[in-house]
């Protein structure tokens, strides 16, 4: 539930920041046991396209940087949107926000 609201909130920003109609929420998560039921309903959810990394049996998260970048590039080089709303907190989305900067998306960058 209080994912569902961070989406809506995210969604309703978007639009007032860009002016734009919203596409999607791309949600990047990570399980060490396949999706939970969490995940399961998050990617249920209308324009939320829901992406899985894996975890460590410590709790890290791997592959969720590389998901989002590729996701980031591909749109834009497909000309499949005009801005972008990064939510994270980690630098290493800075290379997927130039490339997509470098053909003309606008990128926001939230942390």
């Amino acid at each position: 539930l209080e994912r569902d609201k961070a989406i809506l909130t995210l969604s309703r920003f978007s639009e007032r920041a860009s002016k734009l109609p919203f596409l999607r929420t791309y949600w990047n998560d990570a399980s060490d046991q396949g999706l939970t039921t969490a995940q399961i309903a998050l990617a249920r959810l209308d324009d939320v396209k829901a992406r899985l990394g894996f975890a460590t049996s410590s709790g890290q998260r791997k592959g969720m940087d590389s998901l989002m970048v590729t996701n980031v590039i591909a749109l834009a080089r497909n000309g499949a949107m005009e801005e972008c709303m990064l939510l994270s907190k980690d630098e290493d989305l800075r290379v997927g926000a130039q490339q997509a900067q470098g053909v003309g998306v606008r990128v926001h960058l939230l942390g």
